[in-house]
Order: C-alpha cells, then sequence, then structure tokens
C-alpha cells in the first residue's frame, strides 16, 4: 500500500520527534503515539521544543506509559523518590515514612 504524502509528513515528524528523545521502537500514527527507548539515568522531559521537517518548531506535551519507579525529584527512572541521591537522609527517611 502506497502512502500518502501526508501520511509520509506524518510519519517524519514522528520519526523527527523520536529521534530527539531516544531510539524509536513503535509509532502508532492513528493514536499519535510512539514507543521510545530513553536512557533511564537522565530526567524525563515532559514538554519539548522540536523541529520539524518543514523547518517550523514547535512545542509538545509528552505522556509516558509504564512508569513503575519514577522520582518526582530529580525526574530520573531509575529509582523512587525515597531513594534519591539529591535528597539528605532526613528527607529520605520523611518519604520512607509517608508510605
Amino acid at each position: 500500500m502506497k502512502k500518502s504524502g501526508k501520511a509520509l509528513g506524518k510519519v517524519g515528524t514522528f520519526k523527527e520527534i523520536g529521534k530527539a528523545l531516544g531510539k524509536v521502537v513503535n509509532m502508532d500514527l492513528n493514536g499519535a503515539r510512539m514507543k521510545v527507548s530513553i536512557n533511564a539515568d537522565e530526567s524525563l522531559q515532559f514538554e519539548r521544543k522540536v523541529g520539524f521537517p518543514n523547518g517550523d518548531v514547535g512545542m509538545i506535551s509528552l505522556v509516558y506509559e509504564g512508569l513503575y519507579r519514577y522520582c518526582f525529584k530529580c525526574k530520573r527512572v531509575s529509582h523512587k523518590e525515597s531513594s534519591c541521591p539529591l535528597l539528605t537522609e532526613d528527607q529520605k527517611k520523611f518519604f520512607k515514612s509517608t508510605r
């Protein structure tokens, strides 16, 4: 099946957005979703400026699914907030006692 120019534009746009975040694993153009492999040691981004193939620049919002561990302090998925290396020992104890 041939893709129309509009569909090819969507694919190009999605690929550019995905490449800016990590390695694109899967794309769903109809649902405007993609699965991207990211570096868990870097902070998650919830908004990002992206450049589009036509030269335009825009802001996109990102929604993550399936985050089992996430630190709201440093925005990384490598640990929970209660064990964040940026917290003091007293702050870690506080988080552990509130869960």
